[in-house]
């Protein structure tokens, strides 16, 4: 009969998983996870500032022209009246209002949006002198 000996380390029985080494999976499939979920996150906020850019953007061009539209309408006003400079006021509270001057040596119309001692706008336009008193 065959003596069986035990050798110094090793057990017959089948080896039993080692707790480290599956934890140390489950922590790499966590870092994974966390990875994809971090980018998912990175271009959600990109997204989300494209958006906030567009619309800042948008807001900025209609407030242009918005402003541009009332400084035409103020020269279309002023331009058949004899007077070279005119200011009509806009906000009382603000101080706001616009300058209209007349240049006719260069032919010019130009319309300043000023609130108090600043200016904020400024749009220029060729001068036709449509009064009729010159016709």
């Amino acid at each position: 009969m065959k003596r069986r000996t035990v050798m110094s380390g090793k057990s017959p029985l089948p080896r039993r998983r080692d707790a480290s080494l599956s934890r140390r999976r489950f922590q790499r499939r966590g870092a994974a996870f966390f990875m994809l979920v971090l980018a998912v996150l990175i271009v959600i906020v990109a997204a989300t500032g494209a958006m906030i850019r567009g619309e800042w953007a948008t807001r900025h061009q209609q407030r242009d022209r918005a402003s541009v539209r009332t400084l035409q309408s103020a020269i279309d006003a002023v331009r058949d009246v004899a007077e070279n400079e005119m200011t009509l006021p806009l906000a009382e509270d603000s101080n706001e209002r616009i300058i209209v001057t007349k240049d006719f040596p260069s032919q010019k119309i130009t319309a300043r949006w000023m609130r108090g001692e600043k200016e904020l706008d400024q749009l220029v336009r060729p001068f036709e002198n449509t009064s009729r008193g010159n016709e």
